[in-house]
């Protein structure tokens, strides 16, 4: 393709294979701290939005159960959210409720119960959707099996496959809930 043809793409300035290269790159860092950044965002929006943000109102009884709720997102021990916060959410990144619901989740579960994982991903070492992959795995292990997991996978997880994966939470799951892994 002639650097005419990639203006027309909206791409000026691209000379030869080297630019092209240098551009994706580019492009490509700039991308993963997005991402990384995004996820901060969606674990800063769980925080401000903990159950101690919910408050009663007049006609919230009790007995009806009206008005907001908390609701777990992540796994045992991370903390609940209220409830309306996952849609203003979604809506705002683009997601159906139930996307921003996995999305929000997998954001706490990483930032409260992957800790290790979470310091990769703010430091952009390792890139958001591969740990939110990860995150969406251990969300079923009790807290100890999610330290178990952390702890073998944020030195490597940038290099580990989907097998490998799955297979380290299972170990976590037969090691430390073995009623459910059978």
């Amino acid at each position: 393709m002639s650097t005419r043809e990639l203006e027309g793409f909206g791409i000026g300035g691209v000379e030869d294979a080297s630019s092209v290269l240098a551009g994706l790159r580019e492009r490509h860092v700039v991308a993963n701290r997005a991402e990384s950044e995004k996820l901060q965002l969606a674990a800063s929006w769980a925080a401000m939005h903990s159950v101690e943000s919910i408050t009663a109102v007049a006609w919230d009884v009790g007995t009806h159960g009206w008005g907001e709720h908390e609701i777990p997102i992540a796994g045992a021990g991370a903390p609940a959210v209220a409830e309306f916060c996952v849609a203003e959410l979604a809506a705002v990144i683009g997601l159906s409720t139930d996307a921003g619901r996995v999305y929000l989740g997998q954001a706490v579960e990483l930032r409260y119960r992957l800790p290790r994982l979470w310091e990769r991903v703010v430091a952009c070492d390792l890139p958001a959707w591969q740990a939110r992959r990860i995150a969406r795995e251990t969300m079923r292990l009790p807290m100890a099996g999610a330290a178990f997991v952390d702890r073998h996978l944020a030195p490597v997880a940038h290099k580990v496959g989907v097998a490998a994966i799955d297979r380290l939470v299972t170990e976590a799951m037969v090691r430390f809930d073995p009623a459910t892994a059978e």
